[in-house]
């Protein structure tokens, strides 16, 4: 019995990996085609259109938009594929194993999913406003390597990182929220469970 848990648990922990691996080639594979159609979609644009554009930095913009959709489709995808067959397998074996048992469970998962909706949409929130601040971070460190000899000749360096590093303190907040949100929910969530 100890040489079949044995083997079964080394074939989990391959299994495992390989479909990660496998998920995350597929995401920056994909990852990699979106920023090579939005790089032609933006040289496609006209002039006035770059001027209308500065809500933040474009490269910013697309670094952290295409991460975001990376994280999406690999990882994060697999991981929901996996937890899925995980419940529906947990659920089944709860009714053949103990129906009572799994109609109690049944009775919190209400409040399960509760907790994980209002943990998504302040994550959501979070993510949202650091990557506005990142992306005005950008937008700084652009602005000053644009006007590099202006800066210098003004000696205005101190006054640019200071604006650069009250855009990245924006950010940091909005990440530190994020985690306290991540971490109340995942506490609460425990809890019910």
């Amino acid at each position: 019995v100890i040489h079949i848990m044995a083997y079964m648990g080394t074939a989990v922990l391959v299994s495992a990996y390989l479909s990660n691996c496998l998920w995350v080639m597929t995401g920056e594979s994909q990852t990699r085609r979106i920023r090579s159609l939005y790089l032609h979609a933006v040289l496609r644009q006209d002039m006035g259109w770059f001027d209308h554009a500065g809500d933040g930095s474009l490269n910013t913009r697309l670094a952290t938009d295409t991460q975001l959709i990376q994280d999406g489709i690999s990882e994060k995808f697999g991981l929901l594929v996996t937890l899925t067959a995980q419940f529906v397998a947990g659920i089944v074996v709860a009714f053949v194993e103990g129906w009572r048992l799994a109609i109690l469970t049944l009775a919190v998962l209400p409040l399960m999913g509760t907790t994980v909706i209002v943990m998504s949409k302040f994550m959501r929130k979070y993510i949202k406003l650091s990557q506005d601040s990142y992306a005005d971070a950008g937008s700084v460190a652009e602005q000053t390597f644009n006007s590099i000899r202006t800066v210098y000749s003004f000696s205005l360096q101190s006054r640019m990182l200071a604006r650069y590093q009250v855009e990245l303190e924006k950010a940091r907040k909005m990440g530190i929220k994020r985690g306290i949100t991540i971490g109340a929910g995942s506490v609460s969530y425990t809890h019910l469970t």
